[in-house]
């Protein structure tokens, strides 16, 4: 009878260890890789293209970042307005270099080339420096989306945009010239 050498005993003891190790350290790696994915600013984007631009909710963003709306910009007006904007249109979006101060990273969201929002991102505290974690800081729309009217009326008028009057702050009186002797009625 042949006595087994302890070599291969402990060779393939060995080989068994490593791959016990090998798998372990595959399935750390896919998780740190998995949590690193989902802290990417892009992938957060993506979670508000999905959940608010394209579920017609827009105004729900507001949950997650400031979104500043004038006195006359009602959840139904929003919503409408973005709708619109993105109707039979392909949604992408582009990192940017225009930031905001505390800004770390900044993403515009287009549909087709025109621009509809811009996102703000910034690190959170709990940030590692392998594992970087942001937040949205702020929301912006595009500077197209805002309209100035000027409206020339006579005084005790009232003017109502989306069904809410106008504001005495953003009235501006103005005293009207004479009129040229010539032009009055005799």
């Amino acid at each position: 009878m042949r006595i087994k050498s302890k070599f291969y005993k402990v060779y393939f003891s060995v080989i068994a260890v490593f791959l016990i190790l090998l798998a372990a350290f595959l399935i750390y790696l896919r998780g740190w890789l998995v949590d690193y994915e989902a802290a990417q600013p892009e992938t957060m984007v993506n979670s508000v293209i999905e959940n608010y631009i394209k579920s017609d909710d827009f105004y729900k963003i507001g949950e997650m970042a400031p979104l500043t709306v004038s006195d006359y910009e009602s959840k139904e007006v929003i919503n409408k307005t973005i709708s619109q904007a993105i109707k039979d249109k392909k949604i992408t979006l582009a990192s940017t270099a225009s930031r905001i101060d505390g800004c770390d990273v900044a993403y515009t969201v287009k549909a087709d080339d025109k621009k509809i929002i811009t996102i703000y991102f910034k690190k959170t505290a709990e940030s590692s420096s392998l594992l970087a974690k942001y937040e949205i800081i702020s929301v912006a729309f595009d500077e197209s989306f805002y309209k100035s009217v000027t409206v020339t009326m006579p005084k005790g008028c009232e003017i109502k945009i989306n069904g809410v009057a106008l504001n005495e702050k953003d009235v501006k009186t103005t005293q009207l010239p004479e009129i040229p002797e010539k032009y009055k009625s005799k």
